[in-house]
């Protein structure tokens, strides 16, 4: 009954949330390029590119967002590898000096002592990808990073970064290894575990075979359930997208009432300075460019099928 009741309660404020649409946080892909190739990437990303926004026009639109928005916008930081351009520095100096709360994610391989300690200044959260054991790890991201990773992942953690996060992306050959991959993490001692499934994306459309079957899937929810309702775990567990998810007794049930809030309170920029709703799903529904754009405007006249009243929740992922 509570479930239920909560149920309503959550759908009601959500259509307030479509009918308002106050932006809360902004993804942005900052560029195509990344230095390794990984069978999972979503985006596909490449070796090179010609696309990406430069540094300025990158300063231009975060100085926009300031413009209509002000400070209080949460900027997420993707690629990509965010640390293959040599001026995110110069960005992220930038985005500290109007005051925004920035998180970044990277693959890990590129850190140095220098870089960390930077970061350390300008961003909130950093999260680092380490994607099972070695051999595991090293088959997803197609290159021997694990160690590299792990000694990064305690590089940041001795030079005390605020929010540290080891995303892990699941798939067969990492499924059962989690317990052991967890205790690695723990050892560390890291803020945040984020468990995520590979799906059908990207290049990992080609790698279907890698991709967890309903049964292994509902293993990996019972892993993840027992761990958050572990007394003794002191690591914060996030499951896929999940934001507050209490309401369901076990984390398979998320996906079925998730209620997603892709152009309703967020957005994402791609490196080309394209504006979609989602950088996974939707890169092809472009809504404008920050280029050419007002991006005020865009913001508030766009996106209309997800602010439609029938809209009510994500059926774009796999599981």
């Amino acid at each position: 009954m509570f479930k239920k009741i909560y149920w309503e309660i959550n759908k009601k404020y959500y259509s307030l949330q479509k009918s308002t649409h106050e932006l809360k946080s902004i993804s942005l892909e900052i560029t195509g390029m990344c230095n390794l190739h990984c069978k999972h990437c979503y985006m596909n990303s490449k070796q090179q590119s010609s696309d990406d926004l430069t540094t300025e026009e990158w300063k231009i639109f975060i100085d926009q967002v300031y413009k209509y928005f002000g400070n209080k916008i949460n900027l997420g930081i993707t690629g990509g590898e965010p640390l293959i351009r040599s001026d995110l520095l110069e960005i992220l100096e930038h985005m500290k000096k109007l005051g925004f709360n920035v998180n970044l994610t990277t693959n890990g391989v590129l850190l140095d002592e220098r870089i960390v300690k930077h970061l350390k200044k300008n961003i909130f959260g950093l999260s680092i990808s380490l994607d099972g054991l070695v051999d595991s790890h090293n088959y997803l991201r197609q290159s021997d990073v694990f160690t590299k990773t792990t000694e990064n992942i305690k590089l940041c953690k001795k030079n005390n970064i605020k929010y540290l996060i080891v995303k892990t992306a699941i798939y067969k050959n990492n499924l059962n290894e989690l317990k052991d991959l967890y205790e690695i993490i723990k050892n560390i001692g890291v803020d945040e575990w984020h468990l995520f499934a590979v799906e059908p994306l990207g290049r990992a459309k080609l790698n279907k075979n890698e991709i967890l079957s309903p049964i292994e899937y509902g293993l990996l929810c019972e892993f993840v359930d027992k761990l958050k309702n572990d007394k003794m775990n002191i690591i914060k567990i996030r499951f896929g997208e999940e934001g507050s998810n209490f309401m369901y007794s076990k984390s398979c049930d998320y996906c079925k009432f998730k209620l997603c809030n892709a152009g309703i309170s967020s957005c994402v920029i791609l490196y080309n300075g394209d504006i979609v709703n989602c950088m996974q799903s939707n890169r092809d529904d472009v809504q404008g460019n920050v280029k050419t754009d007002d991006f005020k405007k865009i913001w508030d006249t766009k996106f209309i099928k997800n602010r439609e009243k029938n809209y009510t929740s994500c059926n774009k992922h796999y599981f």
